[in-house]
């Protein structure tokens, strides 16, 4: 995780630094730090406690970057546990401000309506279980388990509205776009009704599946960012 937050956080700021002109008065602020609560409670993809930093280019175009990481259960593991829950998100979007776009004069700050393009990358795992029967006897239940590991990439449009003070920023937005989603699922065994682990029957109809399958895909997310300029 540390490895994936210097390949995304340096070179944003080198190329922030870069291109960053001189500033118009020494007393301008054009980082911000922000928190993004609504990825705690992720319904569309997997939750994360995320934080990101802004840079500020000029007063029409930033640099966003985001990291997340899955620290806590979304619900309770089975009763055999392939792999633990865990998982990261990471994004780097690049902001323009349309109306400071449009209308320079309108404000002397990176604020107001803004649309990117945000590069993203997923990753995470967990356990999951499926109750099963046997062909030739349905009152005889099992339950299926099995190890799910996602990796999804792809690109997104955001359209948000940044509003901003001299020190705090509070920043809803949407996005969407397309993704790959690529999974693997891994079986173990079976256990039946009594907690008694089993061996697989090999008339039993396992078809380790997570209602998802591999592929090119939709992808929607939304979230609220409040931050700090500094």
């Amino acid at each position: 995780m540390k490895k994936v937050l210097l390949f995304l956080l340096i070179p944003t700021a080198l190329l922030a630094q870069e291109i960053t002109p001189k500033p118009e008065t020494s007393n301008e602020h054009s980082w911000a730090i922000k928190f993004n609560p609504l990825q705690a409670v992720d319904v569309f993809a997997f939750p994360t406690l995320t934080i990101g930093v802004e840079k500020r280019i000029n007063r029409w175009f930033s640099l966003n970057a985001e990291a997340g990481y899955q620290c806590y259960k979304i619900e309770d593991d089975p009763k055999i546990v392939i792999y633990k829950q865990r998982g990261f998100k990471v994004n780097v979007e690049a902001r323009s401000y349309v109306i400071s776009m449009l209308n320079p004069n309108a404000t002397k700050k990176a604020s107001g309506l803004f649309v990117g393009l945000q590069p993203f990358l997923r990753r995470n795992q967990y356990t999951a279980d499926d109750a099963r029967y046997l062909p030739e006897n349905h009152e005889i239940k099992f339950v299926d388990v099995f190890g799910v590991r996602k990796t999804s990439y792809g690109l997104n449009v955001s359209v948000g509205y940044q509003k901003a003070t001299r020190h705090f920023i509070f920043e809803p937005y949407f996005a969407a776009g397309y993704m790959y989603r690529d999974i693997k699922n891994s079986g173990s065994g079976t256990y039946n009704d009594n907690s008694v682990y089993i061996q697989e029957y090999e008339e039993f109809n396992v078809s380790y599946d997570d209602s998802e399958e591999s592929g090119h895909t939709g992808n929607l997310t939304l979230g609220i960012r409040f931050g700090y300029i500094f």
